[in-house]
C-alpha cells in the first residue's frame, strides 16, 4: 500500500521550492526545456519518415536529457539510423508497440540496440563500448511519445523517491532495465494521479 500522505508530503516540499525560486523561473530555467522537448518530439517524430536519421535529428532536441558527460544515447541512435535505418525503424516500432508489455519491451529493445551496435562495430575503427541506449533513454523516448501514459527514468531520482514512500524499497543488483521500470511504475503512477487531481498543479 501507498502511502498518499508521504506523497503529499513530496508534492508539498515540491510546491515550496516553486514557491521560492519564482513559477517564471522554475518553468523557463529549471523545467521548461523538458516540456519543449515532449512538444518537439510530438510535433516532429515520424516512424514512416523517408529519412529516419534526420527526423529523429530534427525530433530528439540536443539537451541534457539525451546528451551529457560521458551520455551520448542521441548520436549512438542517430549514426545507428544512419548506418542501419530499416533495423532502427523496427527496433523502435517495437519500442512504441502497445501489444506487448512494457518491462518486456523495455528489455527487448535494449537487446536488439546492444546487438545492431555489436554489428556496427564489426566494421569499424572506433569501437563503442556502450550503446547508452538504456531505461533512462528508452523511458525517455516512451515518455516523449506518450506523454500521459509512461514515464522517463532517471533511476537515482525516482530511486529516492520510492524510498521516502517506502523505506524498505530495494532494486536487487542484476534486476533488467525492464523489471526496474516495473518496479517503479506503481510509485510514480500515484504521484501522477495525485497530481492531477490538484488545481495548483
Amino acid at each position: 500500500m501507498i502511502d498518499q500522505q508521504k506523497i503529499q508530503e513530496w508534492v508539498d516540499l515540491y510546491l515550496q521550492h516553486i514557491e521560492e525560486v519564482g513559477p517564471e523561473v522554475h518553468v523557463r530555467d529549471e523545467e521548461g526545456y523538458k516540456f519543449r522537448s515532449v512538444d518537439t518530439f510530438q510535433q516532429h517524430f515520424n516512424i514512416e519518415a523517408p529519412n529516419l536519421e534526420e527526423n529523429l535529428d530534427e525530433a530528439i532536441e540536443n539537451n541534457n536529457l539525451v546528451t551529457g558527460n560521458m551520455y551520448f544515447p542521441r548520436r549512438v541512435l542517430l549514426d545507428l539510423a544512419k548506418k542501419y535505418e530499416n533495423e532502427t525503424r523496427d527496433i523502435l516500432r517495437e519500442l512504441f508497440d502497445h501489444s506487448t508489455k512494457v518491462a518486456v519491451r523495455i528489455n527487448a529493445v535494449e537487446d536488439l540496440f546492444d546487438k545492431l551496435v555489436e554489428k556496427r562495430n564489426q566494421g569499424a575503427d572506433e569501437k563503442w563500448k556502450h550503446t547508452f541506449i538504456n531505461l533512462r533513454f528508452l523511458s525517455l523516448l516512451l515518455g516523449f511519445r506518450y506523454p500521459d501514459q509512461y514515464n522517463a527514468i532517471k533511476l537515482r531520482e525516482w530511486t529516492l523517491f520510492c524510498k521516502y514512500l517506502d523505506e524498505d524499497f530495494r532494486i536487487p543488483h542484476g534486476t533488467s532495465s525492464g523489471e526496474k521500470y516495473a518496479m517503479l511504475e506503481p510509485y510514480i503512477e500515484a504521484l501522477r494521479e495525485q497530481v492531477k487531481q490538484m488545481p495548483e498543479m
